[in-house]
């Protein structure tokens, strides 16, 4: 039989995403975003979760070495939602706050 065994470190507590720093949508295409958030020092990768509403976020996409994504996929007549986790070696932050595009 064979154990696994993950032991949290420093890093895994310092691995804090606060919120989504802006968010812009062209005026002219209401079918796509750019989402961009500061970055946190010790990530190599976000998670963006995405959905037609708060408790619906079931599309994921991977984001690695930026710390912004243009966002395509979106419905011209819908709003969506999004939240970001940071990514490191040791695991996931906390989720951001949900934030709503129109």
């Amino acid at each position: 039989m064979i154990f696994r065994i993950f032991l949290a470190t420093e890093t895994e507590q310092n691995l804090i995403l606060y919120q989504i720093s802006s968010y812009s949508a062209p005026k002219n295409d209401k079918r796509s975003a750019w989402l961009k958030w500061k970055p946190v020092d010790n990530a190599y990768a976000y998670n963006i979760y995405t959905g037609i509403a708060p408790d619906k976020l079931y599309n994921c996409i991977m984001v690695h070495n930026a710390n912004d994504y243009w966002y395509k996929g979106m419905d011209k007549n819908m709003p969506y939602y999004f939240c970001i986790e940071a990514i490191n070696e040791n695991g996931v932050s906390a989720k951001t706050a949900i934030m709503k595009a129109e």
